[in-house]
């Protein structure tokens, strides 16, 4: 898949106002550890006259939501849900009730224990646009009818990019969702690593959290090389160990760990 383009669609006050609440918001839990800390830290304080500022990578949805509450967010090292590498929840009342507003961001522990510096960033970039999506239905934005689904995060993607571009055909819908989504991400990532890297790599990463997609399959089909390489440059990034793919050789990771 070719590189793909920026929009420079940056003037949706909203969201830059729903990211400057997570920052004056998120509590950084202390048992993420020092070096886990900094790099959130520096991943939301990229500076805002470059593409990478995150509030970019939330304005790339661009779905002109007024956000009238306040809202709590959270970061720590815990089990999440089938193990997975990140996963975000609304916190509980105390007879154990969802809280609207309010969101835990978990990453594993197996995974920090294992993950480069850059595997971990894309996690938490994820989860942080997971959190903006439960956000969006604590609005009554939109509906997902299955509640489950609301912590699915292959599901709640597709959600927007239907309601952002269902009167496209599914073909397009993929089309302008990576074009408006990806570019963030990816550059999200280059910025936070000083651009050590090439963009084709910060692009597969960025490619590495929706996997299953219809938007991903759309741009690597399943068995495809460029599928076995994204598939395998993720790998690497989450294992911090060399993976023999299929179609790409060898792939060694690029980042180094974050102990």
């Amino acid at each position: 898949m070719p590189i793909l383009a920026d929009e420079n669609n940056f003037n949706d006050a909203n969201d830059d106002i729903y990211f400057e609440q997570i920052i004056d918001t998120l509590k950084i839990n202390p048992n993420l550890g020092p070096c886990k800390t900094t790099l959130i830290n520096n991943l939301i304080n990229l500076p805002s006259s470059t593409n990478a500022n995150l509030s970019k990578v939330l304005d790339r949805l661009n779905l002109n939501i007024n956000f009238p509450h306040n809202y709590s967010f959270e970061i720590l090292s815990a089990a999440t849900l089938n193990s997975n590498p990140g996963g975000t929840v609304r916190n509980q009342d105390s007879n154990g009730n969802d809280i609207p507003f309010s969101y835990t961001i978990k990453i594993n522990p197996t995974y920090l224990a294992t993950a480069t510096k850059m595997g971990v960033a894309r996690v938490i970039i994820h989860e942080m646009i997971h959190a903006y999506l439960l956000s969006l239905i604590d609005d009554n934005t939109f509906v997902v009818s299955n509640i489950n689904d609301q912590y699915n995060y292959n599901i709640l993607f597709n959600t927007i990019e239907t309601l952002k571009y269902g009167n496209l055909p599914p073909s397009f819908q993929h089309s302008a969702m990576s074009q408006s989504f990806i570019p963030a991400i990816r550059d999200a990532l280059q910025a936070l690593d000083n651009n050590a890297q090439s963009q084709q790599y910060y692009q597969d990463l960025a490619w590495g959290g929706l996997q299953g997609t219809p938007t991903y399959l759309q741009y690597f089909p399943v068995n495809s090389i460029a599928e076995d390489r994204v598939v395998a440059i993720n790998q690497a990034e989450d294992t911090n160990m060399n993976v023999n793919s299929n179609n790409n050789g060898i792939i060694t990771p690029k980042s180094t760990p974050c102990n």
